[in-house]
């Protein structure tokens, strides 16, 4: 037996973020009839040390585990990287790591279940996979004291990714993939256009040219020979790094691992050797000749793909390369801006958007630049716009006077990327991948903190100089995408990875003491509640362990309270917050700060360094009551982007949306859609009354949760928000906003269908919603959830895991404010099998509400339902958003604590009562796809379209 030998263990190794004041402002304003404010005129970033304790293991085998202790939250995670992505696919086997990325939840390692459901049987909050250039990321989240099972799982799959998988699996999994392709490409970009561009900017042959997910003439070349060749060459320890970052023990962690790790993964094994990862960046490949290609692809209007190859990531210089994208998206964007105010030319007036993100490889990386154009008429001319807006990017950092005053570009978005990194290392997943990248190609954990280091560090003329370097015209490759003539019309939104199963009749234990520890509460350090004067309602929560705070402001109300949705609209485009500000922009201290509107609610929210928590309060306490709507912005708004507008909306699965609104809710103002006629028949007058209804004092709530003394944020916030006047009252529930009634049980169910058609799609995407029970108390949302589980577990394990036929189907119960609540359930499945899955849709409704579910599969659905509640805490956004949106449902924020246990008290009949309800009222069907095919379809299943 060969003997154990010790790991070579590094020295403790810390993440330290500077407590200096970073990038100080060293001007002062002050604004004429400002109010007294206890927060200063100006700020730059104030930021804390931040210490991550990190310890890297290395063993014989080549194993590389790197541990970071995070005690903040008591979760774990998980994060294997195989370095082997599609560089590493064999020519004309494109798509083959992706593939085997599908089939690593499929093993059965250890007989009888399959990976995902032993994960879920551990405690597994959440997880996924991803397959990149040059490497493939798994990852899963639990509770910390389910390390050891995580461990033994994980150990599994790195010695037996493909254990026992049956040929009839195989071409089941394979289905799936094709599925996720053609979904990517009739209802997304990621599949088509993204595997174009890469193939005009990087030269033929580069691995880098060829596309992530394959063809489906690659993926149908694919045999049992090439998966186990690729298994045996890739899936070995040398080629693995696994972080673990969490609520652990570097103290005793090693030997945990070698605990549960099986032996064969720790002992040295013979390999071949690999190539080292160069110590200097090599320079990125020379780009093919031709500037500008065309191609068809799923876009709604034309679309101009701009790419430029750039260095590696994965290394220190990984946050300056996303900084360089961050910038160059913005100055872009420019074009966008230039449009709208009607300067220019015709090619410049056709940009609608400018877009920009990093595509990340070990070899190269290509800054990937998405240009949506309202026709397409001269897109030369589009292009050459565009790119002449480059040097106006950098030579602003360069400016004497801006750089004097702090204000440039670069120092903005040198802010912003610090405060990312800080915000990045809250959220586990984000941070855990990042952390095992870094480490998997650097060898070195530290490689994360000298990346913070070169940020803070970098000069502007260096940055000028890279960009000078990298992203001059001569250097980018564009592809124009026309959309397919006839065919699909799509948006930029791919849908997510999804789970895999198998069946499994082995007991489950599933009960309060489990379900609490996958839920952790998001308010368990402490929280406050009070109200202003004004009758503004204000949540204080304290959470210790990273200098990061939240603001979230919620308005009640959103589309749904609107009198006109499309005044709503118009004033989310263009309203604007007054000139004199006397607290600046979150920029000048790295802050995030987005704004959302749905249907029951208008969310502000701003991110960024607890140090700072008094400055986001205050711009947003003098920024939201002066908001208006500039007239002479609507007006070119309604003449150079409302045709755009118009075009998008006619998006099937934009026409489909509405409709199905319209139908399931008829009546009900949760039901209503502006179009874009709607917006162009408004006013700016219109928008304003919409403002100045919703921006009031008493319909208005707010959470603050971060790292900071509560006493000190309560002061602030009763000197900034105290005398805010603006609206005297909360925003009433209008007319019809009661919850719709559900109906008395029907032998016969109506259902309404409706077809909206994209001639020759492969696909035809499925959306079945129907009412719920209303929502009277927190325990009827947490209940709800079970129920759509249940469903989703059920119509899942059918279409995709038996049949392949759909890359996933989720159900989602909705709650929205005043107690409306409504099951939607959706999935994309192959033409040629709707009939199929429209009966086993339908069927499967049936029998839930029919019949009490077995113990076993409740279980199951519980596990489920407490799993998405895993990662609500990680975040201080996820616990303002989670207060907020029980404030908004009307219950008190202390509910938050009862998760686990109304999710434990769900019973077979209340699941059975919340399905009958729901079907008794009636279904409503939406289809998108192939009309000749959706008709035949329903013919097959006994239904019948209700429209055109």
């Amino acid at each position: 037996m060969t003997s154990r030998k010790r790991p070579q263990t590094s020295h403790r190794a810390h993440l330290l973020f500077s407590g200096l004041v970073l990038f100080a402002m060293a001007m002062a304003f002050t604004a004429s009839g400002c109010k007294a404010s206890l927060v200063p005129a100006r700020q730059g970033l104030l930021m804390r040390n931040v210490e991550l304790p990190v310890r890297q293991m290395v063993y014989p085998s080549g194993l590389r585990v790197v541990a970071e202790r995070d005690a903040r939250t008591k979760i774990v995670g998980l994060f294997l990287v195989v370095g082997a992505g599609s560089s590493s696919d064999p020519p004309g086997k494109e798509g083959l790591a992706h593939y085997i990325e599908h089939l690593a939840f499929r093993s059965r390692p250890f007989g009888r279940s399959g990976l995902r459901r032993l994960l879920e049987r551990a405690g597994a909050g959440e997880w996924n996979a991803s397959t990149s250039l040059d490497a493939t990321v798994y990852h899963e989240v639990g509770p910390a004291s389910s390390l050891n099972e995580l461990l033994r799982l994980e150990g599994a799959r790195m010695l037996m990714p493909v254990a026992k998988i049956t040929p009839e699996t195989l071409a089941v999994e394979l289905d799936v993939v094709r599925s996720e392709l053609r979904e990517r490409n009739e209802t997304g970009f990621m599949g088509e256009t993204l595997g174009t561009l890469q193939k005009a900017v990087f030269p033929a042959g580069h691995p880098y040219a060829r596309p992530v997910i394959g063809t489906h003439e690659s993926l149908t070349s694919i045999q049992v020979e090439d998966i186990k060749a690729f298994l045996d060459a890739q899936y070995q320890p040398d080629n693995m790094t696994l972080a673990i970052v969490g609520d652990i023990d570097l103290a005793t962690i090693d030997s945990i691992l070698k605990q549960e790790l099986p032996p064969d993964l720790l002992r040295a094994r013979p390999s071949k050797p690999r190539p080292p990862f160069p110590e200097r960046a090599p320079e990125p490949p020379p780009p093919p000749p031709q500037l500008l290609s065309r191609s068809t692809a799923a876009v709604a209007t034309p679309e101009i793909w701009i790419g430029w190859s750039l260095p590696r990531a994965f290394d220190a210089d990984t946050h300056i390369v996303s900084m360089i994208g961050d910038m160059a998206g913005e100055g872009l964007n420019a074009a966008a801006a230039r449009s709208w105010f009607g300067m220019g030319d015709a090619g410049v007036r056709d940009i609608v958007s400018v877009s920009a993100g990093i595509v990340q490889g070990k070899d190269a990386s290509m800054l990937v630049c998405r240009v949506t154009l309202q026709e397409g008429a001269d897109p030369e001319r589009s292009l050459k716009h565009v790119l002449d807006q480059l040097p106006e990017i950098w030579d602003q950092d360069i400016d004497p006077l801006a750089q004097q005053i702090g204000q440039t570009v670069f120092g903005s978005r040198q802010r912003v990327a610090v405060v990312n990194m800080l915000l990045e290392t809250e959220n586990i997943v984000e941070h855990g991948t990042t952390r095992a990248l870094t480490t998997h190609f650097t060898k070195n954990p530290a490689t994360y903190q000298r990346s913070y280091d070169k940020v803070t560090a970098i000069e502007p003329t260096a940055l000028v100089d890279y960009a000078q370097k990298y992203l001059d015209r001569d250097r980018a490759r564009a592809v124009l995408f026309m959309p397919t003539p006839g065919g699909p019309r799509a948006n930029a939104r791919p849908i997510g990875a999804q789970q895999l199963g198998e069946e499994d009749a082995l007991p489950l234990r599933v009960d309060l003491e489990r379900l609490a520890a996958m839920v952790p509460s998001p308010i368990a350090n402490g929280y406050q509640v009070f109200s202003l004067k004004n009758g503004m309602q204000v949540a204080i929560v304290r959470r210790d362990g990273a200098p990061t705070a939240s603001v979230h402001l919620m308005l009640r109300g959103g589309l749904g309270a609107a009198e006109s949705p499309a005044a709503a609209l118009v004033a989310m485009h263009l309203m604007r917050r007054p000139h004199w500000n006397a607290h600046g922009s979150p920029m000048e201290f790295g802050g995030q700060m987005d704004r959302t509107l749905n249907r029951d609610g208008l969310h502000y929210v701003l991110d960024g360094s607890a140090g700072n928590v008094g400055m986001m309060l205050a711009i947003l306490a003098e920024s939201i009551p002066g908001l208006y709507v500039p007239s002479d912005s609507f007006r070119h708004f309604r003449n150079y982007r409302l045709p755009y507008l118009k075009l998008a909306e006619r998006k099937p699965e934009e026409v489909a949306s509405r409709s199905f609104l319209a139908s399931l809710l008829a009546g009900h103002p949760y039901g209503r859609s502006a179009t874009a006629d709607d917006i162009d028949a408004s006013s700016p007058g219109a928008a304003d009354a919409w403002i100045d209804a919703a921006h009031g004092a008493r319909n208005a709530v707010l959470a603050v949760v971060g790292e900071f003394d509560p006493a000190e944020v309560t002061k602030i916030v009763h000197s900034e928000f105290g005398d805010w006047d603006r609206g005297s009252t909360a925003a009433p529930l209008p007319p019809g906003y009661e919850p719709p009634q559900t109906g008395p049980r029907s032998a016969s169910p109506a259902m309404k269908t409706l077809v909206t058609e994209r001639p020759g799609a492969t696909q035809t995407q499925m959306r079945l919603g129907c009412i719920l029970p209303s929502v009277h108390r927190a325990l009827d949302d947490d209940q709800h959830d079970v129920a759509a589980q249940l469903v989703e577990t059920r119509l899942g394990e059918a279409l995709r895991e038996r049949a392949g036929v759909t890359y996933g189907i989720h159900a989602t119960a909705f709650a929205l404010r005043g107690g409306t609540a409504f099951l939607d359930i959706q999935g994309a499945v192959e033409r040629d099998a709707l009939s199929t899955a429209l009966t086993t849709m339908r069927n499967a409704l049936q029998r839930v509400g029919d019949t009490a579910s077995a113990e076993s599969e409740l279980a199951w659905a519980k596990l489920r339902a407490a799993r998405a509640h895993t990662l609500r805490g990680v975040t201080n956004r996820g616990v303002a958003r989670s207060i907020l949106g029980r404030v908004n449902l009307g219950f008190p924020i202390e509910t938050l604590n009862s998760t686990a246990a109304d999710i434990a008290a769900t019973t077979p009949e209340r699941v059975r009562e919340d399905i009958h309800a729901c079907t008794a009222g009636g279904l409503t069907l939406s289809l998108v796809g192939d009309g000749p095919s959706i008709r035949a379809a329903l013919k097959d299943a006994g239904l019948r379209a209700s429209s055109p």
